[in-house]
């Protein structure tokens, strides 16, 4: 089976079948194997310290974010990785309000082929696992960037930055400083 990868991102959603680029609609009707990268409609993610005993990590992780406003609704955490240092653990994550997973499953589950989705963290995690040591991983887009550090075969930061305005020129200037 032949699978084409798509990027849904910024509200939109790009497949790349070949060399050249497909602007599908969001949540469009799907009739070829298709591995979508998504940031899940913005959806939150980042690295929070927990005690390593914690069994239920994403639990934790979730009314975290609630008490501290970072989410308004109940989100599905994706544990993308786990490391245990001492008696801490650290947890690379993606939130996911709950309205937005069911929409996505939805669509994956009318589809006539098969979709499998990826939370856009999980890839910029692999990525920054690849990259040369003192190098980070990091992704422009829109008015967002994306930038997730290693240091020593673990994630130690990870953060979705929003940037005023969209032109190369600041965007140089951010990177120069980063």
């Amino acid at each position: 089976m032949k699978w084409t990868t798509a990027i849904d991102l910024d509200g939109r959603m790009l497949a790349f079948p070949s060399t050249e680029v497909t602007a599908l609609g969001r949540h469009a009707r799907i009739t070829e194997a298709l591995k979508v990268i998504s940031d899940f409609e913005d959806a939150y993610f980042g690295v929070e310290t927990l005690p390593a005993q914690t069994v239920e990590l994403a639990h934790v992780v979730e009314r975290r974010l609630r008490d501290a406003g970072i989410t308004d609704s109940v989100c599905h955490i994706v544990v993308h990785e786990r490391q245990t240092l001492g008696d801490v653990a650290r947890v690379f994550y993606t939130a996911i309000p709950v309205e937005t997973r069911l929409k996505y499953r939805q669509w994956a589950s009318e589809a006539e082929a098969p979709v499998a989705l990826f939370p856009l963290a999980g890839v910029l995690l692999q990525h920054a696992l690849a990259v040369k040591e003192g190098r980070i991983a990091l992704l422009a887009h829109g008015e967002c960037l994306d930038v997730v550090v290693p240091a020593d075969g673990r994630i130690v930061a990870a953060e979705r930055m929003r940037r005023y305005g969209e032109s190369d020129d600041e965007l140089h200037r951010l990177l120069e400083q980063l």
